[in-house]
């Protein structure tokens, strides 16, 4: 793995002598962790790493990483990963990288990783959140969100026209509290970028995230009558990843009413690791009370399909329904 990381670190060198006007070099200061499913884990996790942007065009840019630092195991981990990001309003990026990442000091094994990505560029430092899928290895055998800073001192990246192109067009993070599996249970935290096109249409992409806890009781009939045990319990956590578009609906007292619908695919960390794509549709209403700020509510009804180990024979996937609410606020800039 040494190996695999020197060639990507020579790759950046060489790629750094010959690099067009556009190229720039950077460098990753980690990092921050959340392990969801695991709160023994370190949330700090120091280390560098070199960047280096080989591309930015039109709405695109793609780099190339190498580097290092203390994974949530207090282990050493070295990585190399290559990968792209679409503009999807002012400095906001949305994409992903393939990572090859190796964990401890003898390196003995190399663990290949998808890892989707967003970062939001600030002059000479980049904010960059991902999430790593649970793998046996590298991210301690449990999914984690992480962040880390890119710092480009030497300058070279190209600039971006993010003037906006309608007068009503603004950008804004989303805070909201929202429902589990039960209206009455607001034990769920999302938070989501925003943006807004027009008067009439916006954009939703955002994070979803709840813990759950279930107690079972068993009941036995035996010889002497019957009998309970104290049964089961389990915990996971769940999130939620969505896109939603969103028609905007202006009313004279200055309400405005939302009908929001896109894809969503949730996944559950927990005794079974759980993907299912959905869809979400949400209804709702918002008011800005002050300039920058906005109230909003809306209830939610949501489809997933699951796939589950079954008998040969049955079906292996499950359909259901979710009905939920979302009560938040939007800070705009």
């Amino acid at each position: 793995m040494l190996r695999i990381v020197g060639i990507g670190i020579a790759v950046i060198m060489g790629l750094t002598a010959a690099a067009p006007v556009q190229a720039a070099v950077g460098v990753n200061l980690y990092g921050l962790s959340w392990h969801p499913s695991d709160d023994d884990l370190e949330w700090f996790n120091p280390g560098l790493g070199i960047r280096y942007e080989f591309l930015r065009r039109s709405r695109w840019k793609a780099d190339l990483v190498a580097g290092g630092y203390r994974d949530s195991v207090g282990e050493l981990l070295v990585h190399t990963a290559v990968g792209a990001q679409y503009r999807l309003f002012g400095h906001t990026y949305l994409g992903g990288y393939f990572m090859a990442a190796a964990q401890g000091y003898a390196l003995d094994e190399v663990y290949l990783v998808p890892l989707p990505a967003l970062t939001i560029e600030a002059g000479p430092v980049d904010l960059n959140f991902h999430f790593i899928p649970r793998f046996k290895g590298a991210s301690g055998s449990s999914s984690v969100f992480g962040f880390h800073l890119a710092i480009w001192p030497f300058g070279g990246r190209g600039e971006v026209d993010t003037a906006p192109s309608d007068p009503d067009a603004r950008v804004g993070l989303e805070f909201a509290i929202t429902t589990g599996p039960k209206l009455e249970d607001l034990d769920g935290r999302s938070i989501s970028l925003r943006w807004t096109r027009n008067r009439r249409h916006a954009w939703r992409f955002g994070v979803e995230g709840y813990a759950y806890h279930q107690h079972t009781e068993r009941e036995f009939y035996g010889d002497t009558g019957l009998e309970r045990d104290s049964g089961y319990s389990s915990d996971s956590a769940h999130f939620q990843l969505l896109v939603q578009h969103l028609w905007l609906f202006q009313s004279e007292r200055g309400t405005r009413f939302t009908i929001g619908l896109g894809p969503r695919f949730d996944y559950q960390a927990g005794n079974l690791q759980v993907w299912a794509p959905g869809a979400v549709l949400s209804l709702g209403a918002e008011v800005d009370i002050v300039d920058g700020l906005t109230l909003l509510a809306e209830y939610t009804t949501a489809w997933r399909r699951q796939t589950r180990d079954a008998p040969p024979g049955d079906d292996n996937a499950v359909s259901s329904l979710e009905a939920g609410a979302r009560l938040g606020v939007s800070i705009w800039w």
